[in-house]
Parts: C-alpha cells; structure tokens; sequence
C-alpha cells in the first residue's frame, strides 16, 4: 500500500500566485497526496478559497485561520491536520517539479532517514539559477551549516516522517530565521539527508520585498552562538551587520552587531596568536630541556 504524503502549504493574501503552486502539486507524479492549504488570516478580498475550489480536486483542502499570525501558526496547523505518513513542505509561491514527491519517497526508504532536504533552483523572473545544497551530515554541526551563505535547507525542499515533524514543529514566535531554527532542532535529533537532485523552484522576485525582523534575528543567534564556529559567525555577523546598516529601524541591532563581530574576530585573533606560538614554544621548551640534560 502507497504511503500517503501530507503537503503543507502555508499561505497569506498569495491567491494571485498559489494557483501556480498547487498546480505543481497536482502534476506530481506521486498521486498519493492530499495538500493542506492554510490560510493564514488572509483578507476578505483575497481570493485564494476560490482559487482551490475553481481547481476541483477532492486532494486539495483549504483550512482558515481566523486571524492573522504567522507562517510558523499556519505550518504546525497543517502538520496537526495532517493525516499522511509523510509531511512535505512547499511554501505558496514557490513550485516543485514533477517529481518531487516520488523521488523524495523512494529515497526515504532507501537510505532510512527521518527527513530530506534538497537542491533548488532559483527563478529572478528571467532566468533560473541552480543551488547545490550543502551536506548537514557532512558539516557535522547543523548552526555552522545553516549559518553558511547558500546552499542550505529551504522549507520547500523539506520532507519528513509527521512523526518527527510532530516531534520538532515550528517556532511559533520567530518571524525570521525560523528555517534555520527548525532545521538545527530536526538534524539534532533525526537524521536528515541530503538529495542532490533540484526538484524545488523558488521565485525569488516575489520574495524582494519580504519583511525584515531583526529581534528574530538577534534571538536567534543568541539561541545557538555558542554552537557555531569563529569563522562562520564572523561572516554571518558581517552580513547581518550589513543588512542592519542598511535597514534596521534603529541603531540597536546595529550596535549588536558590531558588539559581536568585534568579540568573533578578538577570539579569531587570539586562536591565531596561539596557533602560531603553540609549536614554536615546544620546541624552543625542548631545546631548554636538552640543554639542561646535557
């Protein structure tokens, strides 16, 4: 018997995009699906229940919150609807190729994960550019690994057991960052695999405007800086301190991160004295411990 997938998708005010969205969905190959659209307190005038309805498939279940949140409220209400052995994730504006699903259930069973993440492709509305993503297992810590600039682990790449989807959940207070967060808590307790193969489109046009949220951000590197890397936080820090000059509403996201940049590269620079010293005082202690012998 074919294990039912569970797609959750995530939505506010997009009934002008998610046709496109659900219809990647409907084209899979993999038929044994049922897509759970949650409408995240959209607008009156929104018309993404119609758009559902005009596409007529017994699949396709729209759910409505009665107030607006956030995608993290909207995600984990699909996961607790969800009735599959499977969760997939796929954010409105974004599209998977066809075959999508199958490749992700054929690989699931064949190298006995929890979860899989993928390649991508990315659409600026003219041309595709395609993202090779990286390697968890193999980065070893999953803060250095989603920290590092492309190649991670986006939402609508995401599939997993909804045993461990229920396990894990969304950050329901997290407005930004909240992948990342997701995606350290899941690789810390299940294995998650990598599939090479791009099967996700992401439209990044749709994206240029998306809104910033630097207490997000901060929480979040407050949440798990002791986990990461020197040299990963001092490249992430410098991007962020880039993004705050450049938008923050104020100075204090900037003043933070200035604040941490300057103790990453302090630490850098005291590693490096160190490593440069460290073998050249052996030897010069075991030259004195020759001497004194002879």
């Amino acid at each position: 018997m074919s294990s039912l997938v569970s797609v959750v998708i995530p939505t506010f005010n997009r009934g002008h995009q998610i046709r496109r969205c659900l219809e990647s969905v409907l084209a899979q190959t993999y038929p044994y699906f049922e897509a759970l659209v949650v409408d995240d307190g959209s607008d009156r005038e929104d018309p993404t229940e119609s758009v559902v309805a005009a596409l007529g498939d017994d699949r396709i279940q729209f759910l409505r919150r009665p107030v607006h949140e956030n995608a993290n409220v909207a995600r984990n209400a699909g996961i607790s609807a969800a009735t599959g052995d499977f969760i997939a994730m796929l954010d409105s504006d974004d599209e998977w190729l066809p075959d999508h699903l199958a490749r992700r259930i054929e690989k699931s069973t064949q190298v006995h994960c929890d979860g899989i993440y993928g390649s991508f492709q990315v659409f600026d509305g003219q041309l595709y550019d395609p993202v090779q993503a990286r390697d968890i297992e193999a980065c070893g810590n999953p803060v250095d690994f989603v920290l590092q600039k492309r190649g991670g682990a986006p939402t609508s790449t995401h599939f997993y057991t909804t045993e461990s989807a229920r396990a894990t959940l969304w950050d329901a207070t997290l407005r930004r960052h909240q992948d990342y967060d997701f995606v350290i808590r899941y690789a810390r307790r299940y294995r998650f695999w990598r599939d090479s193969r791009i099967t996700v489109t992401y439209n990044w046009s749709q994206r240029d405007s998306q809104e910033l949220d630097f207490p997000s951000y901060i929480r979040f590197y407050e949440t798990y800086k002791r986990d990461v890397s020197a040299e990963i936080a001092a490249d992430y820090l410098l991007r962020q301190l880039r993004l705050a000059v450049k938008h923050a509403p104020d100075r204090s996201a900037v003043d933070y991160y200035r604040r941490e940049l300057h103790l990453v590269r302090h630490h850098l620079n005291y590693r490096q004295r160190i490593e440069w010293f460290a073998p050249r005082a052996y030897e010069w202690v075991r030259s004195v411990k020759r001497r004194v012998v002879r």
